[in-house]
């Protein structure tokens, strides 16, 4: 049998395991009088609000109106590449004034591109420095944009985290609309165990916003980010994939209108082959989005991703040395809700090194909603 050595960068993730356990051990050893262990700092209950503006006065999505959606991983503001993941010495200290920089670069991306509706992902609010991303992005969008909701995802694990700035301390879903929102939802998604990702804790999730139409019906759309493939030995990423595609089914059944967008960290199946060794070890050969890519509509397709011209349809990278070599950003939607043109938006890292994600854009001719609600 062939063995073969893990990455850098997922051998750190194997240290820290043994660190978590050998802490969390010793704090119920040592500390057994304290109110709270880091194994009690692990385990916690999530508590993740919804934040929710609208007001009344935001107009409704016409009937017939050519819907643009924008997805983009926006990486916590940091430009560039930023593989935290690494280990803290493999990066620099995250500078607020430097992230307010690049946040301002994205909401002018956004501003130039006028999509009626944008999924962001990894937006952070980071209490210790006064940062708060979404804040940011209404301050510069708000006047074309008066409809948001977000919830975040991830935190910093408190007990465990270094001084130094070198994570995003809450990561967060948002999603900006020029249309009225209903009430938005959160659904948790499948939990990955804590000690992969000390010292960050994760609840992913999905955020759903029903957009109100002149119609007096409702377009579901749906923001994600599922868990990233250095615990692809958990078979994480094919259970919260499942539970996606288990609601998009029963929104079909209800004859409901979707859209289902963001960073699902899984390559489109045919992909893997085409890989770099490097980028192969952080993957499967077999694909999570195999059943749902056959089931629904995406862009990028799965021939997009993996043709001849696969080139226009990166959407990430992985290491700079390689740049743009793979696709795990997508938007999945309703065969009722046909797509007129979509394209994946390269110039945000070729030129301006704004995320190690690019933004993916679809319009969609939308029809007369004559069956949801």
């Amino acid at each position: 049998m062939k063995t073969a050595l893990l990455p850098v960068s997922q051998a750190w993730y194997f240290v820290r395991f043994w660190f978590v356990a050998f802490a969390c051990l010793a704090s119920l050893s040592f500390a057994s009088g304290a109110k709270t262990s880091v194994c009690d700092e692990l385990e916690e209950e999530w508590n993740a609000p919804l934040r929710f503006h609208c007001p009344a006065t935001a107009p409704e999505l016409p009937a017939g109106h050519t819907l643009k959606v924008m997805t983009w991983n926006v990486q916590f503001m940091t430009g560039g590449v930023y593989n935290f993941w690494d280990g803290p010495e493999a990066v620099p200290m995250l500078q607020v004034e430097l992230q307010k920089q690049v946040a301002g670069k994205v909401s002018q991306v956004i501003r130039d591109e006028k999509p009626d509706v944008v999924l962001l992902q990894e937006v952070d609010r980071d209490t210790r420095v006064g940062m708060d991303q979404i804040q940011w992005l209404m301050d510069e969008l708000g006047d074309i944009y008066p409809c948001y909701s977000a919830t975040a995802y991830s935190r910093l694990n408190q007990n465990l985290t270094l001084p130094e700035r070198k994570r995003p301390a809450e990561q967060n879903l948002v999603t900006l609309s020029r249309f009225q929102m209903g009430t938005p939802r959160r659904h948790d998604l499948a939990r990955i165990p804590e000690r992969y990702v000390v010292p960050m804790s994760y609840q992913r999730a999905m955020l759903e916003v029903p957009v109100k139409t002149t119609m007096g019906h409702h377009l579901h759309v749906i923001n994600l980010h599922t868990d990233a493939s250095f615990a692809r030995n958990t078979g994480i990423s094919e259970k919260q994939i499942a539970q996606i595609d288990s609601y998009l089914e029963e929104l079909e059944s209800k004859g409901i209108e979707w859209l289902a967008g963001g960073d699902f960290n899984a390559l489109p199946p045919g992909q893997y082959e085409l890989l770099n060794a490097d980028s192969q070890s952080w993957y499967e050969q077999k694909s999570p989005l195999e059943t749902l890519s056959r089931k629904y509509p995406m862009v990028p397709s799965v021939a997009d991703a993996t043709g001849s011209e696969r080139h226009k349809w990166l959407t990430q990278i992985l290491f700079e040395k390689h740049g743009l070599d793979q696709t795990l950003d997508y938007i999945f939607y309703s065969p009722r809700v046909p797509s007129i043109n979509g394209y994946v938006l390269q110039e945000p890292i070729s030129k301006q090194a704004l995320s190690d994600h690019t933004p993916v854009v679809v319009e969609f001719a939308l029809p007369s909603f004559p069956n949801h609600r």
